[in-house]
């Protein structure tokens, strides 16, 4: 035997729109929701503190209070180091406060102690989680500093304006 229930509309007691939690569903650890921001403005940082990346900032509202956010980034840069101990960093910011995974003190760094210049052009990827405690909006953007902040020893994202930079964010029910 076979039933088929067919309904206009399901309701809370209260007259809302139900969550699968009030269903009875368990969706712990799935996807609940995603969204992706590309920019290709270049920006030259030539700081050694942190400096917000141009265009890279975008808002993400998540849907549950306690979820996790898995936040990855995509990043074309070109660094040019004209002489040693020059390198670069670039952190994930939340609300303006950086990001921090596995412990370290920075998310990318590259550092040249070989004693002359070099020029790099590439793509580095990183991943994070965010823990969430509210459905507050939350500002994401990416930052960056040099090393050393002279004109030969400098830190490009997306070079020239040719290239994509990506942040993806995935919310996951906790």
């Amino acid at each position: 035997m076979s039933s088929i229930i067919k309904v206009d509309t399901i309701q809370t007691a209260a007259g809302g729109t139900p969550t699968a939690a009030d269903l009875g569903l368990n969706t712990t650890g799935s996807v609940v929701k995603v969204q992706k921001h590309e920019f290709t403005s270049s920006q030259t940082i030539l700081s050694t503190s942190l400096v917000d990346v141009t265009d890279s900032e975008f808002n993400f509202t998540p849907t549950l209070s306690s979820s996790s956010l898995l936040i990855m980034c995509d990043v074309h840069y070109y660094n040019e180091a004209s002489s040693t101990n020059n390198g670069w960093q670039l952190v994930v910011k939340v609300d303006g406060t950086p990001v921090i995974a596995e412990g370290n003190d920075f998310e990318i760094y590259k550092n040249n102690l070989g004693g002359s210049g070099w020029d790099v052009y590439g793509r580095v990827h990183r991943q994070m989680m965010y823990t969430n405690t509210s459905t507050s909006t939350k500002a994401i953007k990416l930052a960056g500093s040099t090393y050393v902040a002279t004109s030969g020893n400098r830190l490009q994202i997306s070079a020239g304006g040719g290239f994509t930079t990506n942040i993806t964010v995935m919310e996951i029910a906790g």
